[in-house]
């Protein structure tokens, strides 16, 4: 076995132990629950949408951060604190879907529709309503948050691409 196979396999490893050492422990228990809500597309016979549980990190935001700033702030993202097993409800155009996270705390929908619905056609973007319900031994959570839908008129195809700074640099970190 190459050695780059045996370091993934080793940090693979160590990554799990210590996600279940945090979860035993009950670190970050303590912090609120958020939601991050990714993009999601529809069209009257599908949605799409995903997202992820976590514990709120507190990361601040400043015009102008210094370089020490960034550095914690960065850490507080590579160190986030996903929540497994969360029950989540989504609302989106009188539908409700349930889901619960996965071990990295994501969620996500792809749901096929029969009858299509009628979406509506002045507005390209609708709003989901995602609660997160319960979490591992805690009920009645309901913690509320948006997530954003596209919803395009007579698109025959989309392009989805992420060229931030892989094109081109836009000094966002």
């Amino acid at each position: 076995m190459p050695i780059k196979d045996k370091l993934f396999d080793l940090s693979l490893s160590v990554h799990q132990n210590w996600d279940e050492m945090v979860v035993r422990l009950n670190w970050g228990d303590d912090k609120p629950v958020t939601v991050a809500n990714y993009g999601g597309f529809a069209r009257p016979d599908r949605l799409f949408m995903s997202g992820r549980v976590l514990r709120d990190k507190a990361i601040s935001r400043a015009e102008r951060d210094g370089l020490l700033r960034n550095i914690i702030n960065n850490f507080k993202r590579f160190n986030s604190r996903e929540i497994p097993n969360a029950t989540v409800e989504i609302r989106w155009q009188d539908q409700v879907f349930y889901r619960e996270t996965d071990a990295e705390g994501y969620f996500r929908i792809d749901h096929t529709f029969a009858p299509a619905l009628q979406l509506p056609s002045t507005n390209n973007w609708q709003r989901a309503e995602v609660i997160v319900k319960s979490l591992p031994g805690q009920d009645n959570v309901n913690f509320q948050s948006v997530a954003d839908i596209q919803t395009p008129n007579q698109a025959a195809f989309g392009i989805i691409s992420d060229i931030d700074d892989t094109v081109l640099q836009t000094d966002v970190t």
